[in-house]
């Protein structure tokens, strides 16, 4: 109600003619002077001077047309506002390394399409190293990956899972034969020394992996055989699977990449050392419904 009232006043204002502004508004010329008069008994002062057939606005009425022009333009932001929330709400945007690309083209985002078929997703494929730019940059409302200890002190995050670091092998290597059973440990954990001769398959340093990798050799005085090195890490599961060598990796569920009967996970060290897996977003991005239903997915996939 106050709104539309805040409109006829400028209309009046504007067209300067009580008759001019009724046929503007498309109501009757009597209807509109009894609403100027209300308003002008519930303020308890005259808006408009009447001059001839001319409303001359006093200063009370200049003061009620700024405000109110002010408060009208408000509302429209504000409208706008949510509107362009609602199709951004519209769109699911989200980020991830390609090494998680796998798990989530097969065990996720088929099954959020079939519950939001009209939701079209944007997906990029990035580095973990290159998420806060996505997140920043407003490329991503989203991000799957890793919580380094940078990324929490910068970014808000829904934690999903523990996941580690582990050395991972074909089905029936020797190094199976070596590992011990432990209670600290998700996997048969392997000791350093039994790594020293083995061949590895190496992610590029300017990757998370590789820089875990680095940091375990270098930790344990290992100077590791490289049998080879790529730039990215996905493929290196499918190296292991060969037989080429062995490799230390993020321990994604290995039904998710169908490789769970090829390859085996030992583990480096115990539970403390596991590393947070989050949906990751800005700090004043609050996840809508959409993005909970797949935060929700994400989480029943790792189970």
């Amino acid at each position: 109600m106050k709104l539309r009232e805040y409109e006829y006043i400028q209309t009046i204002a504007y067209e300067r003619n009580i008759t001019r502004a009724s046929e503007r508004l498309f109501i009757s010329q009597p209807a509109l002077s009894r609403f100027l008069k209300n308003i002008e008994n519930d303020l308890g002062t005259l808006l408009f001077e009447r001059i001839g057939k001319k409303m001359i606005l006093t200063p009370a009425g200049k003061i009620y047309v700024e405000r109110a022009r002010e408060i009208i333009d408000i509302d429209t932001q504000m409208r706008n506002m949510i509107k362009d929330m609602d199709r951004r709400n519209d769109v699911l945007s989200i980020c991830y390394p390609l090494i998680r690309s796998l798990f989530l083209a097969k065990c996720v985002l088929p099954v959020f399409q079939e519950e939001y078929r009209n939701v079209p997703i944007t997906i990029s494929i990035s580095s973990q190293r290159m998420i806060q730019e996505a997140l920043q940059s407003g490329k991503s409302q989203l991000a799957f990956g890793i919580v380094t200890p940078e990324y929490e002190k910068i970014f808000g995050y829904e934690e999903i899972t523990q996941e580690e670091m582990v050395v991972v092998v074909p089905n029936g290597h020797s190094l199976l034969e070596k590992a011990e059973t432990c209670d600290d440990c998700n996997y048969p954990f392997i000791d350093a020394r039994f790594l020293r001769e083995e061949y590895f398959a190496l992610p590029s340093a300017m990757l998370y992996s590789g820089q875990f990798a680095e940091h375990y050799f270098a930790e344990h005085n290992i100077i590791p055989n490289v049998a080879i090195k790529l730039n990215f890490t996905e493929p290196l599961y499918q190296h292991v699977v060969e037989g080429n060598c062995i490799a230390i990796l993020p321990s994604i569920p290995l039904q998710s990449i169908e490789l769970e009967n090829r390859l085996k996970y030992l583990s480096l060290r115990d539970r403390n050392h596991a590393h947070t897996i989050a949906l990751l977003h800005n700090k004043n991005h609050t996840l809508n419904p959409t993005e909970d239903s797949l935060l929700d997915i994400i989480r029943k996939a790792y189970c």
